[in-house]
Parts: structure tokens; sequence; C-alpha cells
């Protein structure tokens, strides 16, 4: 009698270390696949973070083309502007100097 209950004392034992090795190796499994879940989420979301930071420069590039561009229509137009403007000046400065000249020559015209 006291064989079988150490026997059965020894099954059990033996049973519940089994059963505690399972548990760790289950445990253990569950962690890993866990960690390579957690890695895998960390790579995909830096993956989409580099496509993100790749449209957000793609983006500024062509905003900042556009703006050059205005700017150099803008000072294109400008360009214009004072080219118009100071060869307006000029035929002035040419009428006025030939109004001068005309009205000069009337007044000695008189005098002949």
């Amino acid at each position: 009698k006291q064989w079988y209950q150490r026997r059965v004392a020894i099954t059990a034992g033996r049973d519940q270390r089994k059963k505690d090795k399972d548990a760790a190796v289950k445990k253990a499994e569950t962690e890993a696949q866990l960690r390579r879940a957690r890695e895998h989420q960390v790579k995909m979301q830096e993956h989409f973070l580099g496509i993100e930071a790749q449209r957000e420069r793609q983006e500024f590039e062509r905003v900042l083309a556009v703006q050059q561009e205005g700017q150099i229509q803008e000072d294109s137009k400008n360009r214009q502007a004072r080219t118009r403007k100071l060869e307006h000046a000029k035929e002035v400065r040419l009428q006025i100097k030939k109004e001068k000249s005309t009205d000069c020559d009337s007044a000695l015209i008189p005098l002949l």
C-alpha cells in the first residue's frame, strides 16, 4: 500500500512537472509570437511613415516649384512694367525737349 501511494505521488509529481513545463513552453511560444508580431507592427509603421514622409516631401517640392514659378512670373511682369515706365518717361522727356525746342524756335522766328 505504501509502495502504491509513493508511486501515485511520483506519478502526480511527474504529471505536475510536465504540466508546468508545457505551460512554460506555451508561455514562451506565446511571448515569442507576440514579440514577432510587435516587431512586424513596428516595421510596418516605419514603412508607412517612410511612405508618408516621401509623399509630404513630394507635395512640398510641388508647392515650392509652383511658388518659384509664380515668383519668376511676377519678377518678369515687374521687369516689363519697369521697362514700360522707363520707356514712357523717356518719351515724355523727348516730347518736352521737342516742345521746348519748338517754343524756342517760335520765339526766334518773329525776331528775324
